[in-house]
């Protein structure tokens, strides 16, 4: 909604001057409702923010669910891309009525959220090791009326038996794609399908690689720009287990 929270980077040691500086943007630019500090970089795991001024979360809206989004929570910057990046993730998830999903790596919730608003007769399991991840997703779906989704803290092998009997597993991992332990929960659990959406061509093709050879097929590829004029990509990628 043109809403802008700004985060300073490396700048908790100066909260006065961080104070100032908030006061002048905000004055000067009125979109910019929310100020934060930062001991490091944003995106580099353990930084820890700073309220400085206005809100604490901004609310954005992508096909029809609203997300309280802080700082400390991972969500895409291209509004428009993210709804297309959803709409993918679900039509190649197409799970049969009652079926049973699992979005691993789920962060605040995006794609349980999305899945259950679109399959309400399913039951979704979002599973993520961010402690605050984990309660964002839980508010998230709270606010939202969508009952069929639940969000579990800590490593999927800690739940083994939300991964039973899966019809779908999607997969959304950082750049350096799956871990060891996830490919391995995944083979063991052998949903019926899985949607990968990876940030990393290299990883995915790797991930992609081991999967095939282990009794999935690649059934669909949906490159998504979600950020154009540069050589990064989304993607999204359905496998079929092989019967």
């Amino acid at each position: 909604g043109g809403a802008v929270m700004l985060c300073a980077a490396g700048a908790s040691a100066e909260p006065d001057r961080i104070e100032g500086l908030a006061a002048s943007l905000s004055d000067s630019f009125p979109e910019v409702i929310s100020v934060y500090a930062a001991d490091r970089e944003p995106s580099l795991p353990g930084a820890v923010f700073t309220h400085i001024r206005g809100v604490r979360e901004l609310a954005i809206t992508v096909r029809g669910i609203t997300f309280s989004v802080s700082p400390a929570s991972f969500f895409q910057v291209n509004n428009e891309g993210c709804a297309e990046l959803c709409r993918v993730v679900c039509e190649f998830a197409a799970p049969a009525p009652g079926a049973r999903i699992a979005d691993l790596y789920c962060g605040g919730g995006m794609f349980a959220l999305m899945l259950g608003k679109a399959f309400p007769e399913c039951s979704v399991t979002g599973i993520e090791i961010n402690e605050s991840a984990v309660a964002s997703a839980a508010k998230n779906a709270a606010e939202n009326g969508i009952g069929n989704a639940e969000f579990l803290c800590g490593d999927a092998g800690a739940y083994p038996e939300r991964l039973r009997d899966l019809s779908c597993c999607v997969v959304d991992p950082p750049r350096a794609g799956l871990s060891d332990r996830t490919t391995a929960l995944l083979l063991e659990a052998r949903p019926d399908r899985i949607v990968y959406v990876s940030c990393n061509p290299e990883t995915l093709a790797r991930d992609l690689n081991f999967l095939t050879k282990r009794g999935y097929r690649a059934e669909k590829i949906q490159p998504v720009d979600m950020f154009p004029h540069t050589d990064h990509v989304e993607c999204v990628v359905r496998l079929d287990k092989m019967h």
